[in-house]
């Protein structure tokens, strides 16, 4: 880090969830009409133990109370209080640190298998993409979840 140099604090909210993408074989009459679909799927969903927060105590870490979420030590006279040495309370994650769930050991997240039902759309085509909002991978302490993409393939017969 150099003069001017702008630093950034570690973000502590919730982290988006990925996207969880899925292809999915029909046949011609079914992407040509469209119907009701029912799949099983195996996909990642929020911890039950710790709900979503990956702590021990079900709450989400917070900003590191020596650093202030930036991940460096800044206990350094000017000029060196920008030289990037690695906050040595939270090893330079920006975040204070906590106790991570016994189940998900800080994941926030377990596999399950997970029934999803949805309406196809009427005539879908080979290589369309459907997009199911927040049906994918939950978000990390307690963060948004990514979506559902789901790419049309015709079944070979």
């Amino acid at each position: 880090m150099f003069f001017g140099e702008q630093i950034d604090r570690v973000k502590t909210a919730g982290k988006k969830g990925n996207d969880v993408r899925f292809t999915l074989e029909l046949t011609l009459s079914e992407m040509d009409s469209g119907c009701r679909k029912s799949i099983q799927i195996r996909k990642p969903v929020v911890c039950p133990l710790c709900d979503g927060c990956g702590t021990e105590n079900k709450l989400a870490p917070g900003a590191c109370s020596v650093c202030g979420g930036y991940g460096i030590s800044k206990n350094r006279p000017f000029p060196f209080d920008r030289i990037g040495l690695r906050c040595s309370n939270c090893e330079g994650s920006g975040l204070e640190k906590f106790e991570s769930c016994p189940k998900c050991f800080g994941e926030c997240t377990e596999e399950r298998l997970v029934k999803i039902e949805f309406n196809l759309p009427a005539k879908s085509k080979d290589g369309n993409k459907i997009r199911l909002k927040k049906m994918g991978s939950p978000g990390k302490y307690k963060g948004e979840p990514g979506d559902l993409i789901m790419l049309i393939a015709e079944k070979s017969n």
